[in-house]
Order: C-alpha cells, then structure tokens, then sequence
C-alpha cells in the first residue's frame, strides 16, 4: 500500500490558502519550532498471514466460558516476526472471546472486519495484585521488542457498561472504581502500530503504554461520554509518534501524552476527527518533560459531552516538569466546553516538581461557540516560585466570547504573544480582556501585541465536521474473478449511542458509479462487474439519511499489472529443452499469484510467481508452429492481465537410424540371403513410428554372394515430429575355410 507523508501542513488540502503562505506565517512567529514526529510516516499495510483462526460464536450469542484465548495466544506464540494471526468470520460466526492475552515482538494482531473480538466478564481473570488499575492485568499487552501491531477493520469490545459475572455493577460503576484492566498496554513495544482496527468500551484507557516510535493510523475508539477514565490513547515516556487519521469519542482525554516514567518529545497528532471527550491533553505527569509536540487539522464536536476540552495542559507540582515547542495549529470546534486549558494546578496534589510551560504555540483555531471559560496560567506559589506560562495566539478565534471568559482567577501569570494574524474577538474579547488583565499587576499578565494584518478567520463551518466514519476494501483474499469484483464498505457512527446509519452506499469510479447497495448493518458488499484491465480507483458515496448528511469516503485502488511473454528460443528442434517465462509488474509493487499458460487456447499450465513477480514453464512442445499465451490471474488488489502472444516454431527432429548386419555371414555355396536390420530411435529413445526401406548396394535384396555390400536404410517417418531420416552400415560376406562348396552360380 502506497503512503502518503503525514507530517507539518499550514492548512488542510480542502482549505484555501491565505494570501500570505503558511511558511512566511511560522517564520514570523516566536517560539515556532518544527516540533512532530522526526520520521516520515506512511500508510500501514496488513501483514502477511501465518495463521487464520476462524470464529466458533455469534455476536449477541455468547457462551460466556468458552474462551478463545489459549489457541489465539498458541497462533501468536508460533507466529514468525512480520507477520499476522489473522481472525475471520465463518458464515453466521463472527465472534471471539478473550481473556488477557499477549503480543510477542514483530507480531500482529489481524482482525477481519465482520468480527468481533469480545473480553471475558469475569473479574479473576484480570489478576490486580494492588489498588493501582496500573497493576490490573490488560486485556492485550504488547510485549517488549519492536514491530508488533493491531491491526483491521474489525472491532475489540472491552465492555466496560457490562455487569461482571456474578455481579451487579460493570467496570464503569464499581465502587471504588479501581482497581480496572485497560484494553492495550504497551511495554516498552518500539515501532508498534494500530491500524483501522476499531476499539471500543474499555474499562480504563483503550491504550497505554510505552514504546518509541508507535503509529496509530486511521483508529476509531468508541466510549460513552460517562465511561469513567476511559481514555483513547495515552502515549508514555517515549519518543517519536504519529496519530493520525482517527476518530476518537470516549469519556476522559481523547489523547492524552504522559511524561511521569520517561521523557516525551516529537509526537505529531494530526489530521484526527474528535468528539466527546476531554481534548487533546499532555498530563498530568509531567515530571520527566514533554517537549517537540505538533497538534494539527483537529476537527472537534463535544455536543452532550461530559467534561469538553479543546486543548489542554493538565498538571500540578507534585508532578510537574518543563513543557516546550508545543504547536497547536488548524483546530475547528464547536461545543467546546473548555476551549483552551493550560493549567499547572490541576489537582490539589502538591510537591516541589514545579511546572513550567512555554514556547507554546495556537495558530489558526476557531471556535464556533461558547460553552465555557478558559484556563491559561502560569505557575506560581507562596514560597516565590513562579514559571508564566508563556503562549503566542495567532489567527484565534473564539466565536460567542465573553470577557468572563478570562477571568483573573484562571488567567495569570502568563506572557502573550499575539500576532501577527488577528486574535479575535478584539474589543470587548480577548485581546481587551487579556490587556485588561495586564493593567493589574497582581495578576502577572504580559502582553505582547504582533497583530499585523487582517487576514481571515481559519476555515470552519457546520460543512466541517462529520460524524461517520467510512471505509471502502476489498476482503482479505478478494480476487478479480471473469470481470467481478466485491467490495466491501463500512459506515459507523463514532459517538457512542448514535443512530446507525441506513441509506445506500454507491461505489464510484471516475464520478460514475459502477455499483450500489442497501447498507446492511455495520458491513455491506457492493459487488464491481464489467472490470477490464488496468488500474481501477474506486470511491465510495454514502447517500445519507435523515440523521447524516451524505458522505464521500474511502479509496481503493485495484492496481493494473503488466504481463510480457518470454521464451528461451523462437525456434526450436523438436526434443530440445525450452522455457516460456512470464513476468508480471505493476507500479504499485511486486504481485503475487499465478500464471495460466496456452498453446492455440490450450491449455500449457501453470505456474505461481516467484519473488520477482515471474512463473516459468517448462513444456515439450510438437513440431509446427505454436502460439503461446498467457494471462496472470490476478490476487488481492492487483488486476489480472494477459500476455501479447509470442510464436514459437518447432522444426522436426531428425531421428537416429542404427543399421545392424549379420556378422560372421559365409557364403560357402549356400544359397539363402542375409538380412540387414534397422532401428530408429528419436529424442531420449523413444521409439518413432514410421518404414524404413533397406538396399545392398543399391538393391532391395538381400545377398547371399560373398562379397562387401554397401548397406543404407532409408526411414520414412508417420510422426510429425521426426524427419526422414538415412542410416549407413556394411555387409561382409566371406569364405569359410575348409568349406570347398562352390557359390560362384
């Protein structure tokens, strides 16, 4: 799979620039550093399968003790690095049941979209030792190593609203409410990634952990809006993250950067789609610091959240450290709750590891409307300790502002910078209102006003923000098959409680469509017919419905290939060994499969293709003239194609012809002939089929004389493989000794 950088943009794609460029903007801004992940991250791709486990149960039929953990962890155990153990649906079953399993280094968890993968209920199987959750046993831990994954387009449900066996309370309304599982822990697990797989209802938070290097890519989470703790995904300690592409709703952060075990720098968070939830956060450990952050294109919807957050600093002294080069740029929000949150007393927790914020960046942020205030301060306390919060606002806007919204008491000790794209609104907002707080010394507010220009406001419209996520694949080992193809969408509410969407789905491509189908549950197929060869790029249209607008989602390229025909020879002799080789390339990478090989339309046979994308034959060939074909059939997302035919010409062998004669032959008076033999032989000895004509000296009848005949065998041959052919050899007819009988008659 081809991917795309994700990585610092000033605007997104479908956004028009401003008159001024974006890399002029960020040079004129203070404290801007190109903080994100320092690697160029491309799309994931599934793995290979080493194993597929096909699911025993149904969905909304559990057997709640018959588990499939021993044989998940058995395939993951034996599965070698790079590769997958992939779970798929067996006609009506489309259930897993879990208890905690692990991921070994460099192994992937494949999860096919029509199953679900859901987490034992019974509390002993989640062992927790201690009063902290963070000793609870996890439902899926990553061990440490590097490589592993959790990837498709299925879904793990952790049910954390679920009564526990033999209980009356879930996860979620136990009292006290921890000690709780969380779904994924990672330790220490380097370059791991989640891909498109959807995770709903954790206990706790749906992913924590540590490892550098972590991907997260295109990930839905799913949580009501009072599911306690139930954080989307919470990096650890490490370096170097990308997420991005995803849709998070939940009822804690949405993600959330800690930095109390390890130190947090070049993380990127980009492109990703929000709702409820507590924002974007880094805390509340800060103690080993946090640095290098870009935040980027976020589109949030808190509507009916508990708790809404935009952005957020959360920490406090008892575990606080230095945060820096923090970047939030391309936000659009409505129902913010608390549009911007940088607040070093987040609990009343107190110690000596004071926090310090600054070089902190927020450009291009629009707020559609008032909800709450903001919190944007500085640290400070009675023993003379005091690190202000330093921030620059530039292109903020915050619709529905009101001067309270800044009050005294949640806005000090800080240093603004302003500029140079407005800061709205002026007067009475914010610019008035932080300049109003600026006249008080007490409140230890500096402003630094760079407003230049009068550029407008970041784009954001109701037009912004959607509430489907949308995929459009082909299953796992669909194959283009006499022209038909079948896709698959899929078209899921994120927010947790949502009315599922009906409607159609419509597969285009080139803006025609070329398939349809009636939405049917989470998963529906629209079978493709009429595909030639070539590349194909398909999109999809949902129609929408009274609850969702319509919805243009998803790309699937089938990838053309290209077959060329090559043989060893153009022209042969019958029985000599020939090779007919087919290669198939494609610009989208090396294709797997096989290749069927003709002769006039019959068929030769076939063979897969090795490594290097080509299948080699090996045939006997009859003589005449032959035209040989050959069409690679295809395999996941690539497109079969056919070879131009080549011409091969086989010419007759010419056969080996072996005269034998009798030898002694005495003539001695007798008067009864000797006979010479021939014997044809063609390619390996085989016989040939056919006459063979013997003359002695010229004559077809055999002597008796004494004397030397000349020998020569002439064979005309029935087989259309073998020549005429001539063979040579010699008679010698001679006196016996003592034998006085007279021949010369």
């Amino acid at each position: 799979m081809v991917g795309a950088f994700v990585g610092r943009k000033c605007l997104p794609s479908f956004w028009l620039m401003r008159s001024l460029g974006c890399s002029i903007i960020l040079m004129l801004l203070p404290g801007v550093a190109f903080a994100q992940d320092s690697r160029n991250v491309t799309e994931p791709s599934f793995p290979p399968a080493c194993a597929l486990l096909t699911a025993n149960q149904v969905a909304g039929s559990l057997d709640e003790t018959s588990f499939d953990t021993a044989r998940i962890q058995s395939a993951l155990n034996a599965c070698p690095a790079g590769q997958a153990v992939e779970l798929a649906a067996q006609g009506s079953s489309n259930a897993f049941l879990i208890q905690p399993i692990t991921i070994p280094s460099g192994v992937t968890l494949l999860v096919d979209a029509e199953v679900t993968v859901f987490t034992s209920l019974n509390r002993a199987d989640y062992p927790c030792p201690g009063t902290s959750s963070s000793d609870c046993t996890p439902i899926i831990t990553v061990a440490p190593g590097s490589g592993s994954g959790i990837m498709g387009y299925g879904i793990i449900d952790g049910r954390g609203g679920e009564k526990l066996i033999g209980e009356s309370v879930s996860w979620w309304t136990q009292t006290p409410l921890d000690p709780r599982p969380r779904m994924i822990q990672l330790v220490h697990a380097d370059n791991f990634t989640l891909y498109k797989i959807t995770l709903q209802n954790s206990p706790k938070f749906h992913v924590f952990g540590t490892g550098n290097y972590l991907t997260v890519w295109d990930v839905k989470i799913t949580a009501p809006t009072t599911s306690p703790n139930t954080d989307g995904i919470d990096p650890s300690g490490s370096h170097d993250a990308t997420i991005t592409n995803s849709f998070i709703s939940d009822g804690d952060d949405h993600i959330a950067i800690k930095a109390g075990v390890g130190h947090v720098s070049n993380v990127t968070i980009s492109h990703n789609r929000l709702y409820q939830g507590h924002g974007i956060s880094i805390g509340s450990e800060t103690n080993a610091g946090a640095e290098n952050v870009l935040v980027t294109d976020v589109v949030m919807d808190g509507a009916n959240a508990q708790n809404q957050n935009v952005i957020r600093i959360k920490t406090d002294s008892s575990k606080g450290g230095e945060i820096k080069n923090i970047t939030y740029e391309n936000i659009c929000a409505q129902n913010p709750g608390h549009p911007l949150v940088f607040n070093p007393f987040n609990s009343s927790s107190t110690g000596t590891l004071f926090p310090n914020m600054h070089d902190i960046l927020v450009h291009n942020m629009h707020v559609l409307n008032r909800q709450n205030s903001s919190t944007v301060k500085g640290y400070f306390d009675s023993n003379g300790n005091t690190f202000p919060l330093g921030i620059t606002l530039n292109n903020v806007e915050l619709d529905g502002f009101k001067t309270s919204d800044f009050p005294a008491s949640q806005v000090n000790h800080v240093k603004f910078t302003l500029g140079p794209d407005p800061v709205l609104p002026v007067n009475p907002g914010i610019v008035s209102a932080i300049t109003a707080l600026a006249a008080t010394p007490a409140n230890a507010v500096s402003v630094v006003n760079n407003i230049s220009n009068s550029n407008g406001s970041y784009p954001c419209s109701a037009s912004s923000f959607v509430y489907l996520a949308g995929e459009l694949f082909a299953p796992a080992r669909e194959v283009v098959t006499a022209g038909n193809l079948t896709l698959t969408s899929i078209v899921q509410p994120i927010v947790f409680g949502a009315a599922a969407p009906s409607g159609t789905v419509t597969v285009l491509e080139s803006g025609n469509a070329v398939g349809t189908s009636p939405i049917a549950g989470r998963v529906t197929s629209i079978p493709i017919s009429g595909i030639t060869e070539g590349t194909h790029t398909y999109t999809a249209q949902y129609s929408g419905d009274s609850n969702y607008a319509p919805l243009s989602f998803g790309r699937y390229t089938l990838a053309g290939t290209t077959t060329v025909l090559t043989a060893s020879a153009a022209s042969i002799v019958f029985g000599t060994p020939l090779s007919i080789a087919a290669a198939v390339t494609s610009s989208f990478g090396p294709p797997s499969g096989a290749v069927s090989f003709s002769d006039h339309s019959n068929p030769l046979g076939t063979a897969a293709l090795d490594s290097s994308g080509q299948a080699t034959i090996n045939p006997s060939l009859n003589a005449g003239t032959h035209v040989i074909g050959a069409s690679y059939s295809g395999a996941p997302g690539f497109n079969v194609s056919t070879a131009q035919p080549i011409s091969i010409q086989v010419t007759p062998a010419t056969p080996t012809v072996t005269v034998s004669c009798p030898s002694p032959a005495f003539a001695n008076g007798r008067k009864h002939p000797y006979a010479c033999t021939a014997a044809v032989t063609g390619i390996g000895s085989a016989s040939v089929s056919g006459s063979v004509a013997i003359t002695y000296d010229g004559s077809a009848t055999p002597p008796f004389r004494m004397g030397t005949y000349s020998v020569v065998a002439r064979f005309t041959s029935a087989d259309p493989n073998y020549t005429y052919a001539v063979g040579v050899g010699r008679l010698a007819i001679t006196h016996r000794v003592g034998d006085d009988s007279d021949d010369s008659d």
